[in-house]
């Protein structure tokens, strides 16, 4: 579900509120008044993984050498299931990850794009250098002797025919197991900005990066993101800066 809020005047001030949908198209040059602030807003963004991912888009109509400043708030959530399977005290280990990263991206009327709100962008080799908004790694292991019998009930012991010994069968023993699985959701905010912008209209994008892995050796694991309610509220301003114009 998409709230849309209608343009607005605030007191002393013309400013107006402009929500689009999801991916919405770029507006034309002069169809869009000038506007002091802009919102987009979702029920439910996304349970997936990969990069690239657009919740939010929004549009606002700045003056000359202004800045975008950008809160965005998201509920984000993770899951992470390890297992592990151990016998014959032998150490068996699974690690499982989740991150959320977020980038806002912004595109001019012609539909170019401008660059990274800061901070955010990409590293060098491609990944994602956004903003954390939340972050696992759950690692489990254990050792274990094993089950003393097989899936039949026969107790895994066996006579050693020379010394008379009896002794474990380690072919028959089972291996012991044990999980563990986290759930969370909590909900996070951080604020960005995108400097020295010219006069015009502006398409706003919040890009969400969501990768998960890990690895396993007898036992298993699994990774989740989730991304539940979010906001993005974007505020022109006019931001002191250094003689030689940086922020």
């Amino acid at each position: 579900m998409k709230l849309f809020f209608n343009a607005i005047k605030a007191v002393l001030a013309t400013a107006a509120f402009i929500c689009s949908a999801l991916l919405s198209p770029p507006l034309l040059a002069g169809t869009m008044p000038d506007s002091g602030s802009g919102i987009a807003m979702t029920d439910l963004a996304l349970i997936t993984t990969g990069s690239e991912h657009h919740l939010l888009t929004t549009n606002i109509h700045v003056a000359s050498q202004k800045e975008l400043v950008f809160d965005f708030a998201v509920e984000c959530g993770l899951l992470t299931k390890t297992e592990v399977k151990s016998k014959g005290g032998n150490k068996d280990t699974s690690v499982a990850e989740a991150t959320v990263k977020i980038n806002i991206k912004v595109y001019d009327e012609d539909g170019a794009f401008v660059g990274y709100a800061y901070p955010g962008g990409m590293n060098d080799d491609g990944t994602s250098n956004g903003v954390t908004f939340c972050h696992r790694t759950q690692e489990l292991s254990a050792v274990f002797q094993g089950l003393l019998s097989d899936e039949d009930g026969n107790v895994c012991l066996k006579l050693n025919p020379l010394s008379g010994l009896i002794t474990i069968d380690e072919d028959c023993l089972r291996p012991e197991e044990v999980s563990l699985l986290l759930s969370t959701m909590n909900a996070n905010a951080f604020n960005f900005v995108t400097p020295n912008l010219k006069q015009g209209t502006y398409r706003i994008e919040v890009i969400a990066d969501i990768n998960t892995g890990g690895s396993a050796q007898e036992g298993s694991y699994e990774a989740k993101a989730l991304l539940g309610r979010a906001s993005l509220i974007v505020d022109e301003v006019r931001l002191i800066k250094d003689d030689d114009g940086q922020l």
